[in-house]
């Protein structure tokens, strides 16, 4: 008998609807010449003006190595500073990084408005919410169980 994944398995579906997504993403955050990734730092980082590694990393819920390795082209292209105060490496945005910020928090909303018209207002926000309790509930299993 054939295996239903596409029913029943939390995994095939969660990656198959991740890549769909990353691929709509991509193309409504292409005139930023960016990965959507890298667009969600900046406006993290122009949110709170001044952070640290850690503090997008867990914002944003990636590793702290693809927060820095993201951070540091993002330093590169001149949209963000990176500075020492003590033991803390601060990030601060700059004014060209506060512009894409803002071009990017316009491609957010257009992404929101294209997923909302795709599975309609309440079901994007059923599916948000729905992805962020499984995602905090994993998370603290991976961490109880030191995985």
């Amino acid at each position: 008998m054939p295996r239903d994944f596409s029913t029943t398995c939390v995994y095939f579906n969660g990656a198959r609807y991740m890549r769909a997504m990353e691929r709509l993403a991509a193309h409504i955050f292409a005139p930023t010449g960016l990965s959507p990734a890298y667009s969600y730092i900046t406006m993290c980082v122009d949110d709170q003006h001044s952070t640290t590694i850690m503090s997008i990393s867990r914002t944003l819920g990636y590793d702290r190595s693809s927060i820095s390795r993201m951070v540091g082209k993002l330093v590169s292209k001149g949209y963000l500073t990176v500075s020492k105060s003590g033991h803390e490496t601060l990030i601060t945005i700059t004014e060209s990084g506060h512009d894409l910020a803002k071009q990017a928090d316009k491609y957010r909303t257009d992404l929101s408005e294209v997923v909302g018209t795709i599975l309609s207002t309440e079901g994007k926000l059923e599916l948000a919410n729905a992805l962020h309790e499984a995602d905090k509930n994993v998370r603290r299993y991976l961490d109880d169980s030191q995985i």
